[in-house]
Formats: C-alpha cells, structure tokens, sequence
C-alpha cells in the first residue's frame, strides 16, 4: 500500500538525497551536503516550504491541478503531501509537472503489464528508472522538447538528464517555457 511509497519518498536514500540536493542548490551549498542534514532539513523545513524531494511529487502543482484537495488543506503543504502518500496517488491524481501516474502507466505498456494499476509501485518505477530509460512521465513534460527548445538550458545540463527536469519544475514552467507537447498532441505543453 501507500507505506512503501512514503516510506521510500520521505527518507532521503541515495537518489532522493541527490535530487532534493540538485533541486534545492541554496540548501546543498548551506549544508554542505551532508546526507542526514539534507532530510532533516527536508522533514523540519523543506516539506513546509512545498520543496521538491522528488519528481513524483511537488506540493504547488499538486495543490494547483487539485482544487479539491487545495479547498480541504489550503496551502498547507505539509498536509498536501500527507494528502497525496495517503490518498492522492492511491487515487492516481496528478502529482507533478513532469510525472502523471496515470499518463505514465498509459505511456508505459510495459511498465502497466508489470505493475497493472498500482500506482505507488509505478510511481517507485519512475523515481527510479525513467530516466536512465529515457521514459516519459507526464503528457506535459519531454525533456528531448524542452533540450532542444531552450538552448541555454542546454547549455547548463548538457547530457545532465534530471538538469532538465530539475530546471522545469523549479523555473521553466513558471517562465512559460516550452516543455514538450500536450498528451493529445496539441498545445506547447506550458503547463500553466
């Protein structure tokens, strides 16, 4: 159930460590990266603060695509996540700019035959796999789009895959860039 998936978000192992560390530079600089300060930073301020420790989850979008889980917890982001490990990715509900659970099972034949439509072993699936299998997560969101488009964020992250992700969720979308086509195939897939 939902614990293997809280369980494996909430402590900073090796790949959550990194990504809460490459997503958040102004922390890793503060902290040295040191790995056990990284989670408690992330448990005692970071949860609060909607910061990302991962790509299944980002507190903002959730509440943003969820009016009516924002209309029970506000902008309360620690219960937003609480909402999601408990409730939301249960129910397949749209979790970040770049990862759709749902949309990700569909993308993924292979992955929905393995996993049917358990969505916290897909979710576990994509945070661990995706990208070195270079697998799409969400209709709004290609990174080989988003490369090709904004060539100074290429030339930040060159071949640095989880760079692009990293850049989308935390200024590319905001900033009305081109993040890939639609799931339809229409639009820019600006995601705002």
């Amino acid at each position: 159930g939902n614990k293997t998936y809280k369980s494996s978000f909430c402590y900073l192992r090796e790949k959550a460590k990194e990504y809460y560390e490459n997503a958040n530079e102004d922390v890793a600089v503060a902290l040295n990266g040191d790995e056990t300060a990284l989670y408690n930073h992330w448990l005692n301020y970071g949860k609060a603060e909607g910061r990302n420790a991962s790509m299944v989850f980002n507190a903002k979008y959730y509440l943003e695509v969820n009016p009516s889980v924002k209309a029970v917890v506000g902008n309360d982001y620690i219960a937003a996540y609480e909402h999601f490990v408990t409730t939301g990715l249960l129910a397949g509900l749209e979790s970040s700019p770049v990862f759709d659970v749902k949309y990700y099972l569909e993308a993924n034949q292979d992955v929905a035959e393995v996993f049917a439509n358990d969505y916290v072993k897909a979710a576990n699936h994509f945070n661990s796999n995706a990208l070195a299998e270079g697998r799409r997560g969400s209709g709004n969101f290609d990174y080989t789009v988003y490369r090709a488009c904004n060539t100074d964020v290429e030339d930040l992250y060159d071949d640095y895959i989880e760079g692009y992700y990293i850049h989308y969720i935390n200024h590319g979308r905001a900033e009305g860039r081109t993040g890939g086509l639609a799931a339809d195939g229409s639009g820019s897939g600006h995601g705002a």
